[in-house]
């Protein structure tokens, strides 16, 4: 078995559900894993997606948002 450490490649896209520049309390989150695109609807404010940055893995957050491939 390898020691060297697994690198997981994903792309990250937010933005918010808002058309106008109110703040939106829904995020609209794209990202690559595993080769297939998730797409997921978050009702938080990018204040708080922010601090789930900081504070965990963001694609294991989305994963447990049962964010279905596109």
């Amino acid at each position: 078995m390898s020691d060297e450490p697994t690198i997981l490649e994903y792309a990250l896209v937010v933005t918010t559900a808002s058309s106008c520049n109110r703040p939106s309390s829904e995020l609209r989150v794209k990202f690559i894993l595993e080769g297939n695109v998730h797409c997921a609807s978050v009702p938080m404010t990018v204040a708080d997606f922010a601090k789930i940055v900081e504070e965990e893995d963001v694609v294991s957050f989305l994963k447990r948002q049962e964010v279905p491939p596109e």
